[in-house]
């Protein structure tokens, strides 16, 4: 949840200040007083008061959020990549679905989704920044690219799965990032002589198919 800490000499001025910052209005926002103390004076003239708080966008106004700050910062990368688009944000209960359309989609994929995939990291990034806790998952496509990816991998999964089957030999794939791992484990968790498990680290990181 995104939540902005403010401090002022009362719940009033420390709030303005926190909604300053998020550029939201009181009715967008929960609010919480953390902390409220007096600092006496010398002798115990000329005391002040001091009032922390918490102001959090509710639920609902977060994932305006999110979806509106990711397609932005999305919008401004394809300007600087000089690549004419149109960004569709549209929300699940797990992701931020951000399609591209465009006329340049080949050169947005890469090599086996690389660019596709950068652009995810930089948006998670970029919206990360400034303490917001990421409950959903960015998912940027272009011309439905994501689905045809999904069915190659379902089908190497089970095509390795038999080969592993026949030869009682384990299989490692090639690298992939977390979603594409997610498909092939998910795809053979039900195999019944099958078992996966993910090794390396980082970019290295990939399914290795054993027999069990």
């Amino acid at each position: 949840m995104k939540f902005v800490e403010g401090k002022g000499k009362t719940v009033d001025e420390a709030v303005k200040k926190a909604l300053k910052e998020l550029g939201v209005s009181k009715d967008e926002v929960k609010i919480e007083v953390m902390e409220e103390t007096e600092n006496k004076g010398l002798f115990g003239f000329g005391s002040s008061k001091s009032v922390k708080v918490k102001v959090s966008l509710q639920e609902d106004n977060e994932s305006r959020d999110l979806k509106s700050k990711s397609k932005e910062i999305l919008t401004k990368i394809l300007e600087l990549m000089d690549i004419k688009a149109e960004v569709i944000a549209k929300e699940t209960k797990e992701t931020v679905e951000l399609e591209i359309r465009t006329e340049d989609a080949a050169i947005l994929i890469g090599k086996r989704g690389q660019t596709l995939n950068s652009l995810q990291d930089i948006i998670t990034l970029m919206v990360n920044k400034g303490g917001v806790e990421i409950r959903k998952r960015f998912v940027v496509d272009t011309e439905d690219y994501r689905r045809r990816r999904s069915e190659v991998l379902i089908n190497l999964a089970q095509r390795s799965a038999q080969d592993v089957l026949k030869t009682r030999q384990e299989i490692e794939l090639e690298p992939m990032i977390p979603q594409e791992r997610y498909i092939i484990h998910s795809t053979l968790q039900d195999y019944p002589r099958i078992t996966t498990q993910s090794r390396g680290e980082g970019i290295n990181r990939r399914v290795v198919i054993l027999p069990k």
